[in-house]
């Protein structure tokens, strides 16, 4: 559970037989510096190697010095930034007398300074800086998703690059036709559409379009992919036709580009297959946690949005409230004011920046298909005060939906439209109208 959420109750948790073990994270060399719950260094900084060895040194160090100065429990913390750290928290993970825990790299970075008032930085210094950070309280617990939380989180991670990898070949391919075939747009047929494939592979240049009549060209397309059905019409070949007799297109280095257009092509083809094959798989995992139903029973939320939004969250139990998974996201609110001076309140953006997409997906989507929900939106946009902007309103029925997400999982219920808004939101919602 992530009900420790209080300071006090974090600094409890750090007593006077508690050995603090703060560790800076390399890629092959660790440094880990020992203290007790004042903060007094019990020895010399040691080297720790990213290897069994290296941690079976570090195990032994940690078990001398709990023998000799009577600790009971120790606390190891890191800065848990990039993925080198993964490997040391997972050797760990098991240990009953270790606790893992995070400190943020933002308080490192702004504490370094307190004990020496130099910008000095060394590997030392911090992995010190984090342990004292620990002392205070100024810590957070690691999280390890495991089964098909573990996968769910590996498997989006690798959709998203590869979604990133098929968008960059396709502004390739825009920024071609640009060049080659420069009205292809104008036709109005979009070039993420499935029938590109065959239209780029058989004819990517104006002169392989010139001299064809529609219905040649219509089969030139279909021969392409004889068993796919090409949902063109002669009409849309007419388009073709009529545009490339007037194109201002490049007429050199037409083989080259040809074979470069192929190549890109068979890269996306294989991009989508991969993708498809990993929202199978993403499926599956989520019909073996029994909460696929409940999730898209949300507004906005499909089988890729759900399976995402666990990915990133892990389970959902271990959260005793919903504003936790929003601080999460990092789009709790925060204000700076001073005396007389009252500031504007804005998302911290201290937290996890796929999260607060996803939330902002589900919120865009959302509030096209609920009507409630772009009730609520038309409300935040148009309220008589404190009016929020587009981009604002739907980050706010983002985290509405997100809200109703937490409850249908925690409680396994499907999502209700009456019950959405609550009778509050309902009241200000009919003040308003």
């Amino acid at each position: 559970m992530l009900g420790v959420i209080n300071m006090t109750d974090r600094i409890e948790r750090i007593t006077g037989k508690t050995l603090i073990v703060g560790i800076d994270i390399a890629k092959h060399i660790h440094w880990a510096q020992f203290t007790d719950s004042r903060g007094v260094p019990l020895r010399k900084p040691l080297k720790v190697e990213n290897a069994l060895f290296g941690f079976e040194k570090l195990t032994a160090e940690i078990a001398a010095l709990a023998a000799t100065k009577g600790f009971d429990n120790v606390f190891i913390g890191f800065e848990p930034s990039g993925h080198y750290w993964r490997t040391l928290a997972w050797y760990y993970k098991t240990s009953e007398q270790i606790t893992l825990v995070g400190v943020n790299p933002y308080h490192v970075k702004q504490t370094k300074e307190l004990d020496d008032n130099t910008q000095t930085k060394s590997d030392t210094k911090d992995a010190l800086v984090i342990a004292r950070l620990i002392r205070d309280g100024r810590f957070f617990d690691i999280y390890l998703p495991e089964n098909q939380y573990a996968d769910l989180r590996v498997l989006r991670r690798h959709r998203d690059q590869m979604s990133t990898d098929r968008k960059r070949i396709m502004n390739n391919l825009i920024s071609i036709l640009d060049e080659y075939f420069p009205e292809y747009e104008s036709i109005g047929f979009q070039i993420s559409a499935k029938s590109t494939y065959a239209i780029l592979r058989s004819t990517p240049f104006p002169s392989d379009i010139v001299g064809l009549t529609a219905q040649e060209l219509k089969e030139k397309w279909k021969s392409e992919n004889p068993c796919s059905r090409l949902r063109i019409s002669l009409h849309l070949a007419e388009l073709f036709i009529s545009t490339a007799e007037r194109s201002i297109a490049v007429t050199t280095g037409l083989e080259a580009t040809r074979l470069r257009i192929n190549n890109m092509l068979n890269q996306m083809e294989l991009l989508d297959l991969q993708i498809e094959e990993c929202d199978q798989k993403m499926d599956e995992l989520m019909s073996e946690l029994d909460i696929a139903d409940y999730l898209t029973s949300v507004p906005g939320v499909g089988n890729v949005t759900a399976a995402s939004f666990i990915a990133e969250t892990g389970d959902l139990s271990r959260f005793d409230d919903w504003k936790q998974v929003r601080k999460l996201a990092g789009l709790n609110l925060v204000e700076q004011s001073s005396g007389q001076h009252k500031g504007k309140t804005k998302i911290s953006k201290r937290g996890r920046p796929d999260l607060r997409r996803i939330i902002y997906i589900i919120g865009d989507k959302g509030m096209l298909v609920s009507p409630e929900m772009m009730t609520f939106y038309q409300y935040l946009r148009h309220r008589p005060t404190n009016q929020l902007s587009h981009h604002q309103s739907v980050l706010a029925v983002g985290l509405k939906l997100m809200r109703i997400m937490f409850h249908v999982v925690k409680y396994r219920e499907y999502y209700d439209p009456g019950r959405a808004l609550g009778p509050e939101r309902i009241a200000q919602l009919n003040g308003v109208a």
